[in-house]
């Protein structure tokens, strides 16, 4: 990478968004920008680029004076906020590929822009490994890089021994130096370039292409939108797909609280019936064109995840849905599976979901 650092970030600054006056946007489509969701996506859009540029700044000026450490912690959270953007532009195309319902996207949008973990009484923000881990299906080296560096914020081994000590063998002796220029003053320069080349890409040519798209599918939308009242509508918690299941040999995906409960149930399904579900309620086979007389749940998710990867599709994202039902009565109770045979299904409580990617590998 050949890329002028300080040459693109001044570039950068003199482009920054000064505002975004309400009056240019309800000029710019006034069907669209009724709706909130489009307003807090540039919202989202000019706040990332206002704070990726400051941290790539500081840690650009910190790594020319060899301050390494400092300067692979700023770019740590510059990647944090770089996976926002692209987060953002992810849930877009969702939308218009039919993967998101409008109303959720609405809610993911607000917890990005005003989500925090210090209010109780306000949204909760996302978990950054959630969103990092969604970005890293069009970015896949981005989880492993972030960890490098969050190995070198930490005052773990990385952190304090790496970073301060070498072993003397012959010496049988430890000495002690600041030793991160030497292991990682080559790579800021190119890491910090990675960083900034991507957000470029995503701000500038991912990000407008996808506004004008979702801005014209709300124009289409639109009475739909009001006659269902999507904007009101109560979004479906996600919860992330455990990373530690096979270490701890428990494959369950929710939390274990809500795996013990008696009355809460569990669903498989591809990624792409989750709105239909949460809109429509869970329906029969022989209701959509299939051949099963029943809806079926198991009784722990672990099944629900065997079932899915025992009867997916390639390339298809699929879901388990955790559901509470009031009693279980009149339904077809098994071992590890609850069936509803009634000609009118039993709707049960959406409690939240967990994605289950393509890529997932079953072990």
């Amino acid at each position: 990478m050949n890329t002028d650092i300080n040459a693109t970030l001044a570039q950068w600054r003199g482009n920054l968004m000064a505002s975004i006056p309400i009056a240019g946007l309800i000029s710019r489509n006034p069907i669209a920008y009724k709706w909130k969701a489009p307003f807090r996506a540039w919202m989202l859009r000019e706040s990332v680029a206002w704070r990726l540029l400051d941290l790539l700044t500081q840690s650009h000026a910190l790594h020319k004076q060899d301050h390494i450490l400092g300067a692979r912690i700023l770019l740590r959270s510059a990647f944090e906020t770089l996976a926002t953007l692209i987060y953002l532009n992810q849930i877009m195309r969702q939308v218009l590929d039919s993967a998101l319902d409008f109303n959720a996207f609405g809610d993911k949008t607000s917890v990005l822009l005003l989500g925090s973990r210090n209010n109780p009484d306000g949204l909760k923000s996302m978990n950054i490994m959630t969103v990092l881990e969604k970005c890293a299906k069009e970015y896949p080296g981005l989880v492993t890089l972030y960890a490098n560096l969050s190995e070198s914020s930490h005052p773990s081994y990385e952190g304090l021994l790496r970073g301060y000590s070498k072993i003397g063998h012959d010496e049988y002796e430890t000495h002690f130096s600041n030793r991160w220029t030497e292991r990682y003053g080559h790579r800021s320069a190119e890491q910090i370039t990675l960083c900034m080349e991507t957000f470029l890409h995503e701000y500038n040519t991912v990000w407008p292409a996808l506004m004008t798209k979702l801005e014209e599918w709300i124009e289409m939308n639109d009475e739909r939108l009001e006659a269902t009242n999507m904007d009101t509508a109560v979004a479906l918690e996600e919860f992330p797909l455990p990373s530690d299941m096979r270490a701890r040999e428990n494959y369950d995906v929710f939390p274990a609280e809500k795996e013990a409960d008696p009355l809460v149930l569990f669903h498989a399904t591809p990624l792409k019936n989750l709105i239909s579900i949460q809109t429509q309620g869970f329906r029969r086979g022989t209701d959509v064109g299939g051949k099963l007389e029943s809806v079926s749940y198991a009784t722990h998710s672990a099944v629900s995840l065997d079932h899915w990867i025992s009867h997916r599709q390639p390339g298809v994202d699929g879901a388990i849905i955790m559901v509470k039902f009031n009693s279980l009565e009149g339904l077809d109770v098994k071992i590890d599976t609850v069936y509803d045979r009634k000609a009118v299904p039993t709707q049960p409580t959406i409690l939240g979901y967990v994605v289950v990617p393509a890529s997932y590998v079953h072990s």
